[in-house]
């Protein structure tokens, strides 16, 4: 059944955009939890582009947007990596070079479905959409009677049909001995290390994660083997895409 895809073209940046982003996104971050203290997921709107430049965020170098936020109008200069902003109003002049969309940025390129779509103007259309089944469309028995076959029943699928034997005798018992204390482990509450509590409060969920997560075994030994088996080969930031979109 043919379909219809809406297309958001991306706006350009420049001095003077304006754009949205969730707050916990912009830096100095301590400057956002004072204004919002329990709130710092708030989407921020109408936040002000006053230039661009490289900043160091997740300690590491980025391309970031300089802006002001109308709702702190105390003169602060935040930066936001522009992956993690969205233009809502292009300025006149917006700023030149590749590095307007930054370097890791998805979110400001042309996907290719859009390019392909440029041959269909019912792909793209964003107004005046009409349904296609139906009256004046596609008609669901033409399909059937094509040959498309249509699944709209409710039935399991035959492998699951019938339930499978378990292994016991199928009654939820309680434990009789605890591995735990069987291995003589001790039930201490959870700890850094090598990060003081106050350097852990003062991260977000990424730095958290990547702290409790093996990204040196990754480096090393994930990304290397899996590049093997690609034509484009990764680095960390694609990794993480990839596992931000698994969670």
């Amino acid at each position: 059944m043919p379909s219809l895809v809406m297309v958001r073209r991306s706006l350009p940046a420049g001095i003077g955009a304006l754009g949205t982003a969730k707050a916990r996104f912009f830096h100095p971050s301590a400057r956002i939890r004072e204004q919002w203290p329990n709130d710092n997921k708030r989407e921020l709107k109408n936040v002000l582009v006053i230039g661009e430049g490289k900043r160091m965020v997740n300690r590491k170098e980025q391309w970031c947007y300089l802006v002001r936020i109308p709702k702190i109008d105390d003169g602060t200069e935040f930066h936001i990596v522009k992956f993690n902003f969205s233009v809502t109003e292009a300025p006149e002049t917006p700023f030149p070079g590749k590095q307007n969309c930054g370097t890791h940025s998805r979110r400001h390129q042309r996907p290719a479905a859009a390019v392909a779509a440029e041959a269909d103007l019912r792909r793209v259309v964003d107004r005046d959409v009409i349904h296609n089944v139906g009256e004046g469309g596609v008609d669901v028995d033409d399909l059937r009677r094509q040959g498309i076959k249509v699944d709209d029943d409710n039935e399991p699928a035959p492998e699951n049909a019938k339930p499978t034997a378990c292994e016991g005798n199928g009654r939820w018992e309680k434990p009789t001995m605890c591995p735990r204390r069987m291995a003589n482990v001790t039930n201490n509450k959870g700890k850094f290390n090598s990060h003081r509590w106050d350097t852990i409060a003062e991260m977000n969920e990424l730095d958290l994660f990547r702290v409790c997560f093996p990204e040196q075994f990754v480096l090393d030994v994930i990304i290397p083997q899996t590049n093997n088996n690609l034509g484009t080969p990764i680095d960390l930031h694609e990794f993480y895409v990839w596992l931000g979109c698994i969670f």
